[in-house]
C-alpha cells in the first residue's frame, strides 16, 4: 500500500462517521420541516369552518416561515397565501362579495398546499367536506353578544336595568 493510498484510506475512515452524522441531521431537519408543514395544513383543514379560531390564525401566520422554499410548489403556496392575505386586509366591498371572494381564495390556498404536501384533495372536496354544527355558530354569536355587552357596560355605554321586586300577594 502506498502512502497516498494509506492517506486516502485513513481520510475515508475518519470522515465516514462525520458524513453519516451530517446526512442524519439533514434527513431529520427535512422530516421536521415536513411535519410542521403538515401541522399547518391539517390545522387549516380542521378549522376551515371556523376561521376565527386562534389555531387557524396561528397556522396562517406560519405559512411564510414553513413554506419558504425554492421549489415551485412551496413558492405557489406562499404566493396563494399572499393573495389571500391581501384580500383579508382589504375592505370596501359588500360583505357578501368580500366573504365569497375570501372563501374562494382560501380554498385555492388549501388546494395548492395539499398539492405541495402530496395530498390528493380536490377543490370541491376541500370546500364541501367541512362540518360546523349550527349550535356552534349560535354559541359563537351569543358569546360575541355577551362580550360586546360587557365591554359596553364597562365603558359606561350600557347599564344594567334593575326593576323593583314584584309585589307579593
Amino acid at each position: 500500500m502506498t502512502t497516498a493510498q494509506f492517506c486516502i484510506y485513513m481520510f475515508t475512515i475518519l470522515m465516514s462517521p462525520l458524513l453519516a452524522v451530517q446526512v442524519t441531521e439533514a434527513l431529520q431537519k427535512r422530516k421536521e420541516g415536513r411535519a410542521r408543514r403538515g401541522w399547518i395544513f391539517k390545522t387549516l383543514m380542521a378549522t376551515r369552518a371556523s376561521r376565527l379560531h386562534i389555531d387557524h390564525v396561528h397556522a396562517l401566520n406560519m405559512i411564510d416561515i414553513e413554506f419558504r422554499g425554492k421549489d415551485k410548489k412551496s413558492k405557489a403556496v406562499v404566493e396563494a397565501w399572499k393573495v389571500y392575505l391581501a384580500h383579508l386586509n382589504t375592505k370596501g366591498t359588500s360583505p357578501d362579495v368580500w366573504s365569497s371572494r375570501g372563501d374562494d381564495l382560501f380554498i385555492d390556498l388549501l388546494f395548492v398546499m395539499a398539492r405541495c404536501l402530496g395530498y390528493g384533495h380536490e377543490r370541491s372536496d376541500i370546500k364541501s367536506t367541512s362540518y360546523f354544527p349550527m349550535a356552534h355558530g349560535k354559541l359563537e354569536d351569543e358569546n360575541a353578544r355577551i362580550r360586546l355587552g360587557l365591554v359596553e357596560l364597562l365603558e359606561g355605554k350600557r347599564s344594567i336595568p334593575i326593576a323593583p321586586p314584584a309585589p307579593r300577594p
